[in-house]
């Protein structure tokens, strides 16, 4: 397409450009024209580029403090639970997976303990939803003067998908533990 005028065969003597008589100011004005057209195309072109790039950018400085104030959430989000830097992170990632994993055998002993009391329905929901709210709200108030309003509506909706993450564990735990003493009444009956 672009340099490519064919100026060999407009300057032979086959009529295939321009059927009928041949001249030479023909030939010069094909020339001339195609160069004009791939000039104004090619300036065509690269106006439309710098047009989508100018509108990129804009598009994208409309919304940097929104960008900037999420993805500075997201950082601190994710630095939140580590208390070491990068490097050393995998040892509080240890001794978190260590302290879930007594924190699961003591809801065991728990569920243990009310299974035998037939009180357990009320003080596992009791339980697990103030320990988890507790432990949250004291986290969010430690860092609610640095929160913007951005920030306040994501710790909203963080703190809404918790709670509905708990009240899911719960109604499973509820089932299980319901399961249990249903096969264990069975079992004393048989």
């Amino acid at each position: 397409m672009f340099g490519e005028l064919y100026v060999d065969e407009l300057g032979s003597n086959s009529t295939t450009y321009f059927p009928g008589k041949r001249s030479d100011e023909r030939i010069a004005f094909a020339v001339v024209l195609a160069a004009l057209y791939l000039s104004i195309v090619v300036l065509m072109l690269v106006n439309i580029l710098i047009a989508m790039f100018s509108d990129t950018y804009t598009r994208i400085k409309d919304k940097e403090d929104v960008i900037f104030k999420s993805q500075k959430l997201e950082l601190l989000l994710e630095m939140e639970d580590s208390l070491l830097p990068a490097p050393f992170s995998f040892i509080h990632f240890i001794f978190s997976l260590l302290i879930k994993y007594r924190q699961r055998l003591k809801v065991q002993q728990h569920l243990e303990e009310m299974t035998e009391e037939n009180n357990w329905h009320d003080a596992i929901i009791r339980s697990a939803i103030t320990d988890s709210l507790e432990e949250y709200l004291k986290k969010e108030r430690a860092r609610q003067s640095a929160l913007t309003d951005l920030q306040m509506k994501e710790t909203a909706k963080q703190l809404t998908r918790k709670l509905k993450s708990i009240e899911e564990e719960l109604v499973l735990v509820r089932d299980a533990v319901t399961m249990a003493t249903v096969d264990a009444k069975s079992d004393k009956r048989v």
